[in-house]
C-alpha cells in the first residue's frame, strides 16, 4: 500500500497479486511467458557472491524450505546449480515451469 500527493491531494493505493500468477519474462534475446507459478518473492535480484553484491541479477527469486530459487538469464553470466533455472530466448515456457515447480515444491 502506498500514498501519492499532488497539490494537497491524496490518494492511497494498493496493488495485489494473486498468489499464482502468469508471468512474462524478457531475456535478452526475447521473452517468454510462465504460468502456474506462485508469485516471485524479489524480480531483478541481486546475484551474491562470496558474500557481496556480484553485478549480476537474476530475473527472479523464490524462497524456499531449501533455500532460495532463482530464474536467470542465460546472458547473465550465473553459473548451474541445484536452485538455479536459466532461461533463453528459445527456451519452451512449459519446461522453465517444470523446473520451476519441481525447487517452488519444498515450499508448500
Amino acid at each position: 500500500s502506498s500514498w501519492f500527493e499532488f497539490r494537497g491531494s491524496s490518494v492511497q493505493f494498493e496493488v495485489e497479486v494473486p498468489a499464482e500468477t502468469a508471468v512474462n519474462v524478457h531475456t535478452s534475446g526475447g521473452g517468454i511467458s510462465l504460468a502456474g507459478l506462485r508469485s516471485p518473492d524479489e524480480v531483478d535480484w541481486d546475484w551474491i557472491e562470496a558474500g557481496k553484491v556480484s553485478g549480476k541479477r537474476a530475473l527472479m527469486m523464490w524462497s524456499t524450505n531449501n533455500g532460495q530459487a532463482v530464474l536467470v538469464d542465460a546472458a547473465a553470466g550465473i553459473g548451474p546449480g541445484p536452485n538455479v533455472v536459466t532461461a533463453e530466448p528459445n527456451s519452451k515456457p512449459a519446461t522453465v515451469v517444470a523446473l520451476l515447480s519441481l525447487l517452488l515444491e519444498a515450499t508448500r
